[in-house]
């Protein structure tokens, strides 16, 4: 079993810190300072899924986890092409430099992982027909 760590970017948490001060701030300054108690566990939250996104492989198994949110696991004999993508599509990656897997007919999911190199050599390794495009 190996566990592969999200990739977390730092301008997705620089974006999240900044929202997070400036609402803060504009709510002392209005007086609503209760409304920071409110929106201080929504930011821990999603602090906490940043933080706990990671891929394991175990045997012919991908698990894909992200927080309390996300929980799959997928067959890595079923996976067909790797693209690296940038999309911003929701996904349980805590990065914009992130890999799409397609399996089945249609199906993705866009992961990624700080070592990505060795992920997908890993994956390689399971399934040699998977198709790497690293454009």
């Amino acid at each position: 079993m190996k566990v592969y760590r999200s990739k977390i970017g730092k301008g997705m948490v620089s974006v999240l810190l900044l929202v997070y001060i400036g609402c803060s701030v504009l709510m002392l300054l209005d007086g609503a300072w209760p409304g920071i108690f409110f929106i201080t566990p929504v930011f821990a939250l999603i602090g906490y899924t940043l933080a706990t996104t990671y891929y394991t492989i175990k045997d012919e198994t991908l698990k894909v986890r992200s927080g309390f949110f996300y929980n799959k696991s997928f067959d890595i004999k079923s996976f067909r092409k790797i693209i690296k993508t940038n999309s911003l599509i929701t996904a349980p990656a805590a990065s914009n430099n992130r890999i799409e897997i397609f399996f089945n007919g249609y199906d993705s999911v866009v992961i990624s992982p700080k070592e990505k190199e060795a992920f997908i050599a890993h994956l390689k390794s399971i399934n040699p027909d998977i198709i790497y495009t690293n454009i």
